[in-house]
């Protein structure tokens, strides 16, 4: 009896073409969530009200969306590294993540 679990629902592997899509709307989310912050924190006297909330509406969504996906991306590495502490991708991937967090500090400070 094979006693390992599949991890295929979530991806095949880190090298899958959805792992690396999904790596890949981490790394925009990020630059759009900075760059969202930032012009509302450069403008905040000049914007409207409306601008604001549309600002920080489009922010929450990026955040929920970001939420589900770091957790599908952050599962699949820690899973995997419970599955083979050896395993350097799981290990080289888990500090990657890990990584991407701390560019997100200066917009969430």
């Amino acid at each position: 009896m094979d006693m390992r679990w599949s991890l295929a629902e979530l991806y095949s592997s880190f090298d899958s073409a959805e792992y690396k899509a999904d790596l890949q709307e981490f790394d925009r989310i990020i630059i759009d969530t900075n760059e969202g912050i930032a012009l509302l924190m450069e403008k905040k006297d000049s914007l409207t009200d409306v601008e604001i909330i549309e600002i920080l509406e489009k922010q929450i969504k990026e955040n929920i969306h970001l939420s589900g996906l770091v957790d599908k991306l952050y599962s699949f590495a820690s899973l995997t590294n419970s599955t083979d502490v050896k395993n350097s991708e799981s290990i080289k991937y888990t500090q990657l993540l890990q990584s991407k967090f701390v560019k997100l500090t200066d917009a969430n400070v």
